[in-house]
C-alpha cells in the first residue's frame, strides 16, 4: 500500500490478524469430534465471519465516502481522472431512471406502452432511459430521469 492514513493501516492490520486466526476444521472427521467441539468450531467460525463482515462494512463505507470526495474534487477541479503510483480513479457519468412513484402504476404504464421487456422485479434502467432520451416514450408521473456519477478504479 502506498501512502495511506494510519487509520486505514490499522484497520488493514486488524483484518490481516483476523484472517491469520481463522481455523480450518472441516477435515476433522465427525466421529472424532464431540458435540462441544463441533459447536465450538461452529461458534468460532460464525464469530470470525461476523467480525470480518463488520470490518468489510467499514471498508465499504470508507470507499463510498472516498468516492464521494473524488466526485466532489472532480467537480471542483474540472477533471475526470485521478492517479497515484498504484491507483487510477475515473469519474464517469451515466444516465439513469429513478422510481419515485407507485411501482404498480409505473409497471402498468410500461406494459401499456409495449415495453413489458423492461419490467422485471425492477426496471431495466438503461433501456428505459434510452426510450425517454430518444423521445419514443413520454416521462410519466412517478419517474424522474437524470445523471449519476460513479467512480471506477484500476490497480496498477
Amino acid at each position: 500500500m502506498s501512502s495511506v492514513s494510519p487509520e486505514f493501516k490499522k484497520a488493514n492490520d486488524e483484518l490481516d490478524r483476523a484472517f491469520r486466526e481463522i481455523r480450518h476444521t472441516p477435515a476433522t472427521p465427525l466421529h472424532k469430534m464431540n458435540q462441544g467441539q463441533l459447536m465450538g468450531d461452529y461458534r468460532y467460525n460464525l464469530d470470525m465471519k461476523e467480525a470480518i463482515e463488520a470490518k468489510l462494512k467499514l471498508f465499504t463505507k470508507n470507499i463510498a465516502d472516498i468516492k464521494e470526495q473524488v466526485i466532489e474534487l472532480s467537480t471542483l477541479e474540472g477533471v475526470e481522472k485521478f492517479a497515484s503510483d498504484d491507483l487510477t480513479a475515473t469519474v464517469k457519468e451515466k444516465d439513469t431512471v429513478k422510481i419515485t412513484g407507485d411501482w404498480g402504476e409505473i409497471q402498468e404504464y410500461l406494459i401499456g406502452e409495449g415495453m413489458a421487456y423492461v419490467v422485471q422485479r425492477r426496471i431495466t434502467e438503461s433501456k428505459l432511459a434510452d426510450a425517454f432520451y430518444d423521445g419514443s416514450l413520454r416521462l410519466p408521473k412517478g419517474l424522474d430521469i437524470g445523471t449519476i456519477r460513479t467512480v471506477t478504479q484500476r490497480r496498477k
